[in-house]
Parts: C-alpha cells; structure tokens; sequence
C-alpha cells in the first residue's frame, strides 16, 4: 500500500474483502498486535481527526458557552446552543453525554478556571455565529397585570430544572443533598436559626456535631435580617455574596457541580 502506518479501514479496503479482520484478530488478538508483528506503525483512535486539528478542546467548547452565557444573559440550553452557537451541541454531547451532563461539566470549568460571563476574557465571536436578540421577543400589553413567571438558570440537577430564585428554593435544593455534604436534619422551623441537625465533624471516628443552620437565597441576606452570627453555625445559600463572613457558608451553586447531577 505504501504506507507505514494502517488503519483497519485501510486494511478492509486494500485486501479487498480477500482477508477478514475476524481472522486477522483470530490470529493476533487484535488487528494492533497484527500491524506490529508486519512491521507498521498502529494509527491510533482520533489520531487523524488531531493531525487536520479538528478535535477541539474541552478550553475551545466551554468558552463558546461562556460567549453564549454572556450574550443571552442566562447558560445556555440544548436549542440555544444550535440556534446561536459557534458549535452544535454535537461535539459537547459526544463527549460528555446528555446536555445536563454537559452543563455540570461547564459550570465546574466556569469554577475551575475562575470565568464569568462578565470577567472580559470571553473572544469575539466567529461570523458565522447567528445575532443573538438583545430583548426577549415576547413583551407588551398581554403581560400588562399578569408579571410573568421568573425562573432561575437551567441546572437540570436531579429533579430541580432551575435554580433557585429564593430562599424556599435554597430549602429544597439542600434537602435532596444534606446528607451528601455530611448533615442530618433534626427539625426545620419559621424561627431563627432556620434548621437544628448535625454534621460530621470527624469521619474516621464517625463523630457527629450539633449543627444550627439558617438559610438564606444569598448570605449577606443574613446580614440584612439582622440575625446574629455567634447563634448559628452555618449559613445555607445559593450564592455566597458575603466576603469575610464569620458563619461558615454552604454555597450550594459550587457544592452541587462535585455531585452527580442524576
């Protein structure tokens, strides 16, 4: 053939149907150990596709999502992503599975790598990229005395579609995860602090400590409510907005991208 590398396919096509790889694996146990003892070099899986540059990098897919996150003002979904995209959603799906996989993936490369859609690292887009509406499309009078739903940023975490716009989310989101970051919950009530339970305060002696926990959407809201941090313990949250803060914080929008998202 004159070549000193092969691929299987290049085999099937120079012996013309003459010579089956079931026999050549037959033989060798596999077509690699075949092409060795022959001499040639093995081409391994992909190895074309990265010699013409054509396999992107994880870097490559996320920053298109981050130039669609800052566009759209929200992480983009499936549809989104073939509507406006430098990329379809083909290659991030055949790399790390269902879109809700790819979005977890995403978020922990945005935490990773300390990107937001605002940090002023984001290229320009390519010019075949479609123009994204800089206003939603359906407004005017057929709102007028009926505010429209508001929803939080797709997540597509477990059984949670979006996330959370206020602190009854928050409540929610940590009950499905609670004993995943090492709590147990004893009661949950309207007065402060919010939640009295337990946490695992050493593992190797399985040791649990008492636990006040208050919830709050963002954790300076514990500040503006005026409650007092030496009576709590931790602070539940979304987002953690407060620098310096003297409770420890759970910031659930971080600690949900270490868990499996189904």
């Amino acid at each position: 053939m004159g070549k000193d590398t092969l691929s299987e396919k290049d085999v099937v096509q120079g012996l013309g149907g003459n010579l089956g790889l079931s026999s050549i694996r037959y033989s060798f146990g596999s077509f690699g150990n075949a092409a060795r003892a022959a001499g040639l070099k093995v081409r391994a899986p992909g190895e074309h596709l990265r010699a013409r540059g054509n396999i992107l990098a994880d870097d490559d897919l996320f920053s298109s999502l981050l130039q669609m996150e800052s566009r759209l003002g929200h992480i983009p979904g499936a549809g989104e992503c073939n509507a406006y995209g430098k990329y379809s959603v083909r290659p991030f799906t055949k790399r790390f599975g269902a879109w809700p996989n790819v979005l977890q993936h995403y978020r922990k490369w945005k935490v990773d790598n300390m990107q937001t859609p605002s940090s002023g690292n984001i290229q320009s887009d390519s010019d075949n990229t479609e123009p994204i509406p800089s206003k939603p499309i359906h407004q005017g009078s057929k709102f007028k005395g009926r505010p429209p739903v508001i929803y939080g940023e797709p997540i597509d975490f477990r059984g949670l579609r979006n996330a959370p716009t206020n602190e009854m989310g928050v409540v929610y989101l940590f009950a499905m995860v609670s004993r995943e970051l090492g709590f147990m919950i004893n009661a949950i009530g309207s007065a402060f602090p919010d939640c009295e339970g337990t946490y695992l305060y050493d593992a190797k002696q399985n040791q649990w400590a008492a636990a006040r926990i208050e919830f709050e959407f963002v954790a300076s809201n514990f500040k503006a409510h005026g409650h007092d941090p030496d009576q709590c313990d931790f602070i539940v949250c979304w987002k953690n907005d407060w620098l310096d803060c003297p409770v420890t914080v759970i910031e659930l929008s971080k600690e949900i991208l270490k868990l499996p998202s189904r």
